[in-house]
């Protein structure tokens, strides 16, 4: 038996939700979002709202220090050439409205976080190499 689960199909669809969640968690334009609930009068203190807004920026930053280590220089930036040229290439769709535009590139970067999440265990699942966590102490 393994000492950790292969990286599936399934890891990268928990990480990829996990990152739409935040990102449209924390700002959206239907108008259900922590940024509305934060500048609205009604519903929660400032301390919850506080601390609801530390907690994310915590989250924020293990996202973005997560992903930008996995991914490295060169990768975030080939993995955000290529989220680029598919936003163009459906721009005719998504220059139509306005919410359609902000939709489109939170989709962007939950998606870059998505893909940086889950880069090792993509990496992984391709080269088959053993990490030293996974090796087994009685193979020593």
């Amino acid at each position: 038996m393994r000492p950790y689960p292969l990286f599936s199909t399934s890891s990268f669809i928990a990480r990829l939700l996990f990152a739409c969640l935040l990102v449209y968690g924390t700002y959206n334009p239907s108008g259900t979002s922590y940024l509305h609930w934060l500048f609205s009068d009604s519903g929660g203190s400032v301390l919850v709202k506080t601390t609801v807004g530390v907690a994310l920026i915590f989250v924020y930053r293990m996202v973005v220090v997560v992903s930008w280590r996995a991914l490295g220089r060169l990768g975030a930036v080939t993995l955000l050439l290529l989220l680029f040229l598919v936003w163009m290439a459906l721009w005719r769709w998504v220059a139509a409205d306005s919410w359609m535009v902000v939709t489109s590139l939170l989709g962007m970067i939950a998606a870059f976080f998505g893909v940086g999440l889950s880069y090792s265990g993509i990496l992984y699942r391709l080269s088959r190499q053993v990490q030293s966590t996974s090796i087994n102490q009685s193979a020593l």
